[in-house]
């Protein structure tokens, strides 16, 4: 019985094993996969707004894959990590709630897919 995971399919698109390397999507080659932790402070944000705190992970280059996850949520608080540039992991939080939250110091997971 064949499946995605046979088939070389995924959802959102395929990820190969062969001689060329391990590769997704169109054909980009993943040259290494880093994980890690980063500590990241955030003051307080008000009702229906949005803050950014921006971390440095080197080795990230803005056309690459990072995943990113917050280890302890804050109540009330929606979180994406993005990479903007070379070097740069920013993380936006969304604080879609009536009061004003305060995160303070967190510490998110990530893993970095190298295409670069």
């Amino acid at each position: 019985m064949s499946n995605r995971f046979t088939k070389g399919k995924g959802l959102f698109g395929t990820i190969a094993v062969g001689s060329g390397g391990l590769k997704v999507g169109a054909g980009a080659t993943i040259k290494a996969i880093n994980y890690g932790t980063l500590l990241a402070v955030h003051g307080t944000i008000l009702p229906a707004r949005m803050g950014t705190v921006t971390t440095a992970l080197a080795g990230l280059a803005a056309a690459d894959i990072v995943v990113a996850d917050v280890l302890t949520p804050t109540a009330g608080l929606g979180f994406c990590g993005v990479a903007p540039a070379a070097g740069t992991l920013s993380t936006y939080l969304v604080n879609p709630t009536a009061g004003t939250i305060g995160p303070g110091t967190f510490s998110l997971t990530y893993a970095h897919i190298d295409l670069t």
